[in-house]
């Protein structure tokens, strides 16, 4: 199968950042139907205070999603810079490094409450 690639420099801006949008928006729109689903499902067979549970972690869960998607949007702008100047050990690199990166923070995040 041959892949398509597209130039974004060169055609209607409006088109291109629409096109380039739209498996983001089915991508959060498929978050927000798992989320529907979780909260019926947990509502109507679990019971209403795991569904309140469901709710208050929902903003967490938020907040490390975001926070992986920043840093892989980050890390895919060093990545790409890498790959356009055909150096694969850099590009490997990158990728890793923006591993270690989520990794280490997470560890962080999440073991805070047990350094205290």
């Amino acid at each position: 199968m041959k892949s398509r690639t597209m130039n974004m420099s060169q055609g209607r801006p409006l088109y291109l950042l629409a096109v380039f949008a739209l498996p983001l928006l089915i991508g959060n729109l498929f978050q927000q139907a798992y989320n529907l689903a979780d909260s019926v499902i947990v509502g109507r067979f679990v019971g209403a205070e795991a569904l309140a549970a469901v709710g208050a972690t929902g903003s967490v869960s938020f907040l490390s999603f975001s926070f992986c998607n920043g840093i892989s949007s980050g890390g895919g702008i060093i990545t790409a810079q890498f790959y356009g100047a055909d150096d694969t050990n850099k590009v490997k690199q990158g990728i890793a490094n923006s591993a270690y990166i989520i990794i280490c923070i997470f560890s962080i995040f999440f073991s805070y409450r047990y350094i205290e």
